[in-house]
C-alpha cells in the first residue's frame, strides 16, 4: 500500500507542477529537419508578484528547463521541440508557480521548516554529484537549485496532508466496493462464438438437400474440411454452388437471434445437421451448415481482480477536487482569489518566439 500511494503521489505531483500539452499549434512540418538552426527569443517581462516573490518569464522558462532536464533531456537539444513546449506549456506552468507559492505561504504560516542538510540530501538523491555543472548551461545556479528543492520538498509535504491524506481516506473498501458494482452494472461483458458455415446452393431442392446432408456426414466421418469440400465439389453439378465461409467470431450480443440459437445447441456437438434456409439474395431455399470451433464465455473480474485498480483511480479523483478546494481555501486566507494566468496575462502576449539563423 505505501508503494501505491507513494507511486500516486509521484505522478500527481509530476503533472501538477508541470502540466504537458499533448499538442502543438506549431508546426514543425513546416520547417524540415535542421532544427538546430533555429533559435527562441524571449520576450522577458514581470508577470506577478505573490509572496514577495517577482515571477517572470525568464523563471517560467527555468521552472520548464529544470522539469525537462529530469524528464526528458532531449527536448532541451532541439530549439524546435524546446519552443513548442514552451509555448503549450508556460501558461499552465505559471499557474502552478502560482499554486505553488501560495502553498509556500501556509507553509510560512505553519512554520514548516526544511534542513540544508535535508535539501542538500534530496538534491543528491534527484541529480547526483556535479550539479553545478549539469545545470550551468542552462543558466541555472546552485542556488537556484537549492530554493527550487527545498520549496519543492514543502509543496510535497503539504500536498500530502492536505490533499492525498485526505484523498485515500475517503477511497475506503466500501466506496471501492459500490464503484466496481456500479462498474459491472454498467459494463456489457462480451463472449465470443467462433464458428464457419458452408452453405450450399442449388436449382434443385432436392439435390442441394442431398449434398448438404452427404457433406455433414463426411464432415462428422473425417472432420477433414479441405479436402472434403473439394472433394465435394469435384463431384457437385454446375447447377450446384458450395460455399465455405472465413472463421467468423462474434458476441452473443453481435449474432442474429436465428444464428445465436444454432450455435447454443452446438455447445457439445460442434456441427450442426444442413439447416434449411431462404436466400437473402432471391429468396430461393440454401441449407447451411453451422461448424462451432471455439466458444469463450463472457467473463466478469471480481473485485478482488479490480480492488487496486478502483482504488487508485478514486484516490486520482478524489484528490484532484480536493486539490481544487485546496487551492480555493488559500486564495481566499490570502486574498489572491483573482491572482490567476489566465486573468493576469493578456491574451494576445507572445513570451516566446523562433527564429531562423541567418
Amino acid at each position: 500500500m505505501k508503494y501505491i500511494i507513494r507511486s500516486l503521489f509521484v505522478v500527481f505531483f509530476l503533472f501538477s507542477q508541470m502540466g504537458i500539452a499533448s499538442h502543438s499549434n506549431f508546426n514543425t512540418a513546416n520547417i524540415g529537419v535542421d532544427h538546430q538552426n533555429y533559435k527562441i527569443a524571449i520576450n522577458n517581462k514581470i508577470l506577478v508578484k505573490i509572496h514577495g516573490k517577482v515571477i517572470s518569464v525568464m523563471d517560467v522558462q527555468k521552472k520548464m528547463d529544470f522539469f525537462l532536464y529530469e524528464n526528458n533531456k532531449e527536448i532541451l537539444e532541439s530549439p524546435v521541440l524546446l519552443y513548442q513546449f514552451y509555448t503549450q506549456n508556460w501558461k499552465d506552468i505559471l499557474q502552478d508557480m502560482i499554486d505553488n507559492e501560495l502553498i509556500l505561504m501556509e507553509g510560512d504560516e505553519l512554520k514548516i521548516e526544511i534542513t540544508d542538510s535535508e535539501v542538500r540530501e534530496e538534491i543528491e538523491k534527484r541529480f547526483g554529484s556535479n550539479v553545478i555543472h549539469k545545470f550551468e548551461n542552462m543558466g541555472i545556479t546552485y542556488e537556484n537549485i537549492k530554493e527550487i528543492v527545498h520549496d519543492d520538498m514543502i509543496i510535497k509535504n503539504l500536498s500530502w496532508y492536505r490533499i492525498w491524506a485526505r484523498a485515500i481516506q475517503l477511497a475506503t473498501p466500501e466506496v471501492v466496493k459500490h464503484e466496481y458494482q456500479t462498474h459491472i452494472s454498467n459494463t456489457q461483458f462480451k463472449d465470443k462464438w467462433t464458428y464457419q458455415t458452408i452453405t450450399v446452393k442449388g436449382t434443385s431442392t432436392e439435390l442441394t438437400e442431398n449434398t448438404a446432408k452427404k457433406a455433414y456426414a463426411l464432415i462428422n466421418q473425417h472432420g477433414n474440411l479441405p479436402n472434403i469440400i473439394n472433394e465435394l465439389k469435384n463431384e457437385t453439378p454446375k447447377n450446384l454452388a458450395m460455399h465455405v465461409s472465413d472463421e467468423l467470431s462474434l458476441s452473443s450480443s453481435e449474432l442474429s437471434p436465428e444464428y445465436k440459437s444454432i450455435l447454443q445447441k452446438l455447445t457439445y456437438t460442434n456441427i450442426s445437421e444442413p439447416i434449411q434456409q431462404k436466400s437473402r439474395v432471391d429468396g430461393s431455399t440454401v441449407y447451411k451448415i453451422f461448424m462451432l470451433k471455439d466458444y469463450q464465455p463472457a467473463i466478469i473480474p471480481s473485485l478482488d481482480e479490480l480492488s487496486s485498480k478502483i482504488h487508485a483511480q478514486l484516490v486520482n479523483q478524489i484528490s484532484s477536487t480536493q486539490r481544487k478546494k485546496y487551492l480555493f481555501n488559500l486564495r481566499k486566507q490570502f486574498c489572491c482569489e483573482d491572482l490567476t494566468a489566465e486573468k493576469i496575462v493578456d491574451n494576445n502576449f507572445q513570451p516566446f518566439l523562433i527564429t531562423y539563423k541567418k
